[in-house]
C-alpha cells in the first residue's frame, strides 16, 4: 500500500481518536469540577507534569527505536527487527524500575511547591504514588510492542485501540465519580486500565506481526547508532514536554492549586486543538521517515514546501477560531469565575501559532533522525523557558507564564530547530527561502484576525451557543476569502489542490 493511503488512513482514524480523547475528558473534567472541585483538578495537572519531566526518557527511546525501524521494514529484514524488539523489552523495563526510583526520590518536595490549601481528604503522597504507579506499570507490560505497529505505518490500530480504551475507562470514572463523589476511586481506575490496553496491543502485534519476537542481539554499530539518538532525542524531547510542566510546577509554587486547575482548562482547549492537528504530525511521519529513506533530499524538499503551504494555511484558521472563541466558550463551559482575562487569550492563540509553524520541519527532523544534532538547542529552550517562567510569573502571573513559553519557543524553538533540520538534511541554501514563506504566513494570518476581530465587533452579540457558531462562521469565510484571493494563483495553492485530488482518489481505494 503506498505512503500516501498509509497517512491517509493513519489521519483518518487518528482523528477520531483525537475527537474522543477531546470530547470524552472534557465531560469527565467538567464532572469533577461540579462534583468534588477544581482543586482536584489543579492536583492531577501538577502531577501529571513532574511524571511528564521524569517520563522524558521513554520519549527518546521509543522514537528512536521506531526511526531504527524503517530501513529493516522497508527491506524486510526479520533478523534485524526481532532483535530490535528484544533490545527494546530490556531498555523498557529497565527505564521503568529507574523511573519509579526518581519518582519515589521526588516525594519528600511535593509540599514545597504547593501554594496554599490542599482539599482536606486528600493525601498528596498516596495519590502521587497512584499516579506513578500508573506511569511506570506500562514499561512491564508489553508497551514496546506498539513500535512496531508505527514504524509499519499502521498508527490507525494504535488509534482505534486508544478510542475504545478510552471510552470505556472514562465511563467507568463517571459512574464512580457520581457514585463514591470521591476522588481516589477516580484515579484508581487509570492503572487497571493501562494493564488492559496494554495486553490488548499486545494481542493485535501478535495477530498481525507473529514472525516478529523478541529474540537475538543488535550489533554494536546499531547500539551506538541507538544509544546516540536516545540521548539526543531525550534532550529534545525535554523541550515539548517541559513547556507546560514547568508552567503547571511555577503556577502551583507561586499562584496555587486552584490557578494550576484555571490555567489547565484554558489549556486543555488549546491541546485538544494542537492534538487534532498533531494527528497529521503522526499520520505521516512513518509515511516521511520511509521517503526519507528511499527518495532524495531534493525531492522531500518539494514534498516539505507543499506539505508546510497546507499545515500552516490549516493552522491559521484554527488560530484565528481559537482566539475568538476561546472567551464565549470558557464562559458557557465553566462561567465567569473560572476565566482569564483576554490578553491572555491573545497570548495562547500567538503561542498556538508559534508551535504550529515548525510542526511540518519538526515531522522532517524526527523522520531524518536529527535530534542528536538538536541537542544544544534544546537544552538553551528548556533553560531559557524556566528563566523567564521565574522572571515573569513574579509581574505578569499567569500571563508571564504564556509569554516566557511563546518567546523561547519563537526564538529558541523554532528559529534554532530551523537551523539545525537545514544545516543537516535540506541544505543551508533553503533556509532563507523557508523563513520567509513563514514569516509571510505569520503576517497573514495577523492581518486577517485583525479583520475578523473586527467584523465580530460591529455583528451584535448573541446567547452564548449561537454566538459561538456565529463566530466560527463568521472566522471561516472571511479566512476562506481572504486566503483564496490572496494565494490561488500560486504554485502552492495549485499543487495543494492535486494533491488533495489525487490522495483521496487513493483513500477512497482503502478497505
Amino acid at each position: 500500500m503506498s505512503r500516501t493511503t498509509n497517512a491517509w488512513r493513519n489521519i483518518f482514524f487518528g482523528m477520531i481518536n483525537r475527537i474522543v480523547k477531546i470530547i470524552v475528558p472534557f465531560l469527565l473534567r467538567s464532572l469533577i469540577i461540579y462534583k468534588i472541585g477544581i482543586e482536584y483538578l489543579g492536583l492531577d495537572g501538577l502531577f501529571v507534569s513532574i511524571l511528564q519531566v521524569l517520563n522524558v526518557a521513554e520519549l527518546g527511546f521509543s522514537s528512536a527505536v521506531v526511526f531504527s525501524l524503517y530501513r529493516p521494514l522497508a527491506e524486510k529484514n526479520t533478523t534485524i527487527i526481532c532483535a530490535l524488539l528484544s533490545f527494546y523489552r530490556k531498555i523498557y523495563r529497565f527505564m521503568g524500575a529507574v523511573i519509579f526510583g526518581l519518582g519515589l526520590l521526588f516525594m519528600p518536595f511535593l509540599d514545597r511547591i504547593i501554594s496554599g490549601t490542599i482539599p482536606s481528604d486528600m493525601n498528596i503522597y498516596v495519590l502521587y504514588i497512584l499516579y506513578l504507579f500508573n506511569t511506570v506499570l506500562g514499561y512491564f507490560l508489553y508497551a514496546y510492542k506498539n513500535s512496531i505497529i508505527i514504524a509499519d505505518q499502521r498508527a490507525d490500530i494504535i488509534s482505534n485501540i486508544d478510542s475504545i480504551m478510552l471510552l470505556f475507562r472514562c465511563t467507568v470514572q463517571i459512574i464512580l465519580v457520581f457514585v463514591f463523589n470521591n476522588y481516589y476511586a477516580y484515579v484508581l481506575v487509570f492503572p487497571l486500565f493501562t494493564i488492559l490496553n496494554n495486553f490488548l496491543v499486545k494481542c493485535i502485534t501478535d495477530k498481525y506481526y507473529p514472525i516478529y519476537v523478541c529474540k537475538g542481539d543488535i550489533d554494536s554499530a546499531l547500539y551506538k547508532d541507538i544509544r546516540k539518538r536516545v540521548v539526543g532525542l531525550m534532550i529534545y524531547k525535554l523541550c515539548g514536554v517541559s513547556r507546560n510542566s514547568f508552567d503547571n510546577m511555577f503556577l502551583s509554587a507561586y499562584l496555587g492549586l486552584y490557578t494550576v486547575a484555571v490555567y489547565n482548562n484554558y489549556y486543555l482547549i488549546l491541546t485538544g486543538v494542537i492534538s487534532v492537528m498533531g494527528v497529521v504530525s503522526q499520520a505521516v511521519v512513518a509515511s516521511i521517515g520511509n521517503s526519507i529513506a528511499t527518495e532524495s533530499a531534493s525531492k522531500n524538499y518539494n514534498d516539505f514546501k507543499l506539505f508546510n503551504f497546507i499545515y500552516m494555511f490549516i493552522a491559521g484558521g484554527m488560530t484565528i477560531i481559537l482566539l475568538v472563541t476561546y472567551q464565549p466558550f470558557m464562559m458557557l463551559w465553566l462561567g465567569e469565575d473560572y476565566m482569564l482575562p483576554f490578553y491572555v487569550v491573545i497570548a495562547m492563540s500567538a503561542y498556538f501559532y508559534v508551535l504550529k509553524m515548525g510542526d511540518v520541519r519538526g515531522m522532517y527532523n524526527d523522520a531524518a533522525g536529527l535530534w542528536w544534532e538538536q541537542r544544544y538547542r534544546t537544552v538553551l529552550e528548556v533553560i531559557v523557558n524556566v528563566v523567564l517562567n521565574y522572571i515573569f510569573i513574579k509581574y505578569c502571573g499567569v500571563l508571564g507564564v504564556v509569554l516566557a513559553s511563546l518567546i523561547s519557543c519563537f526564538l529558541v524553538g523554532f528559529l534554532g530547530s530551523s537551523f539545525v533540520t537545514f544545516k543537516y538534511y535540506f541544505g543551508r541554501n533553503n533556509l532563507c527561502e523557508y523563513l520567509n514563506s513563514q514569516i509571510i504566513y505569520f503576517f497573514t494570518t495577523i492581518c486577517i484576525a485583525c479583520l475578523v476581530l473586527y467584523v465580530i465587533s460591529v455583528s451584535g452579540q448573541l446567547i452564548l451557543p449561537f454566538e459561538i457558531m456565529k463566530r466560527v462562521i463568521i472566522s471561516l469565510i472571511i479566512y476562506f476569502i481572504m486566503m483564496w484571493m490572496i494565494w490561488h494563483n500560486t504554485k502552492n495553492f495549485k499543487s495543494a489542490k492535486n494533491f488533495f485530488r489525487s490522495s483521496i482518489s487513493m483513500f477512497n481505494k482503502v478497505k
